[in-house]
């Protein structure tokens, strides 16, 4: 089996499945991965004197907020900084965002997915509650 003819499709089908765009200073790419509420992860890369810094503008924060997770909890706030150190981020809670350099920018960014998948898993560690409707009250 020529495992190598793999890679190749692989990477032929993540560069298809990839869409990048100019967005101001900042290029937005949008990945064939997905947050927990099944959206597309997207990042902004924008350059630096340093390199790169790499953000999700505060798209998985804004989806916990909505989805009513809040992470002041001591157990999410523990979970959260234990992802923020395994991904070496810079910030974790309102926006994820890292920084890379050239030589290192394509592992920095699959952090920067992994971190985002990661961080949209604490949805399920919020409660379950079940909605009454009027009928079943009445």
């Amino acid at each position: 089996m020529n495992c190598d003819r793999l890679i190749t499709a692989l990477a032929g089908r993540l560069e298809e499945a990839t869409v990048a765009h100019s967005d101001g200073d900042e290029c937005k790419l949008t990945v064939p991965f997905e947050r927990v509420d099944h959206d597309a992860i997207s990042l902004w890369i924008r350059p630096t004197d340093q390199g790169y810094h790499v953000t999700d503008r505060g798209e998985t924060y804004g989806m916990l907020y909505l989805s009513n997770v809040t992470l002041d909890q001591e157990r999410r706030k523990r979970r959260l900084n234990s992802i923020r150190e395994r991904y070496d981020l810079e910030t974790a809670k309102y926006e994820i965002s890292l920084y890379a350099d050239e030589n290192d920018l394509g592992q920095r960014l699959l952090d920067a997915v992994q971190a985002v998948q990661s961080i949209s898993h604490l949805l399920f560690t919020r409660q379950k509650y079940t909605q009454s409707d009027s009928q079943s009250d009445v």
